[in-house]
């Protein structure tokens, strides 16, 4: 693999959490791709190809976050920021504050008119709780325009989900997200009303095997949170469970979830730094 091939579209994805293994995520929202790691020097490169588009993914655990964020912050002081924008650079400039680690992008020969690399993009901004800068503008998780030179698109996608949309079927299907700790956690919702939990830990594994956790789950469309139950567990270690969440769409294939056994406490009221937000695996075809 050549990595000094010459993109037309490069992305800094900045992330609140810090980022652990990237292989799994990388596994699952870009699971039609061709995947490698290559490691050089204190750099480590992952690639992502597809017959028409390679994204090229770089971490460097000597990556100067001091002048990275005050860069980013001198950058924004010098923009003239609309009246409406202005709550969204605020919350802009506290993610800046929070960031811990980065990932540098190289998307060749650039966005792809299907979608994969800005889903690729906008899923790893998700699972770190992170924000992105692309072309010369700055982008929330959902591909928004933030703030930025006029020229550039307003969204990194051609058309964002309204979560208002989101209905109950659209959880069919596999979900992966990144516990605060760097876990993975990832679903399986099926549309007979059961689904299936794998996280990726040993304690979990030890307890309830790679074949993971299968049981039932209902959904009711509460405000200001979804209600989410999941119950009738299979395995014996969970009999009589009865698992409650709050549950927020945040557009047609991303949601956050907190919750807690019922014998451990009450259904979280509020959102925590324990929620972890959710991203739908998407199989994308291949063009020849």
């Amino acid at each position: 693999m050549d990595t000094t091939e010459t993109s037309a579209d490069n992305a800094g994805i900045f992330a609140t959490r810090k980022i652990g293994s990237l292989g799994p995520l990388l596994g699952a929202v870009a699971a039609e791709a061709q995947l490698s790691r290559q490691p050089e020097d204190a750099i480590t490169y992952f690639f992502c190809d597809w017959p028409d588009l390679t994204v090229q993914l770089a971490t460097d655990p000597n990556w100067d976050r001091r002048i990275q964020c005050a860069g980013m912050k001198d950058w924004i002081s010098i923009q003239t920021i609309p009246q409406q924008k202005k709550a969204a650079v605020a919350t802009l400039i506290q993610k800046i504050n929070a960031t811990v680690d980065c990932i540098g992008t190289a998307i060749a020969p650039g966005y792809d008119p299907e979608g994969k690399a800005a889903s690729l993009v906008l899923a790893i901004a998700t699972a770190f709780d992170g924000y992105i800068f692309s072309h010369q503008s700055f982008y929330d998780a959902r591909g928004t325009k933030i703030i930025g030179d006029d020229s550039d698109p307003i969204s990194l996608v051609e058309s964002l989900p309204d979560a208002d949309e989101f209905q109950v079927s659209d959880l069919v299907g596999e979900w992966i997200g990144i516990a605060p700790d760097g876990t993975i956690c990832r679903y399986m919702f099926f549309a007979n009303g059961s689904c299936l939990n794998l996280v990726e830990s040993e304690s979990f594994i030890r307890m309830f095997g790679m074949e993971g956790l299968k049981t039932k789950y209902a959904m009711r469309m509460n405000s200001p949170y979804w209600e989410f139950d999941a119950f009738d567990f299979e395995h014996e270690r969970m009999k009589g469970m009865l698992f409650r969440a709050i549950f927020q769409p945040l557009g047609r294939d991303t949601f956050k979830l907190e919750g807690l056994p019922k014998h451990f406490g009450p259904r979280p009221s509020d959102f925590s730094h324990e929620a972890i937000t959710f991203t739908r695996v998407v199989r994308h075809e291949n063009r020849q």
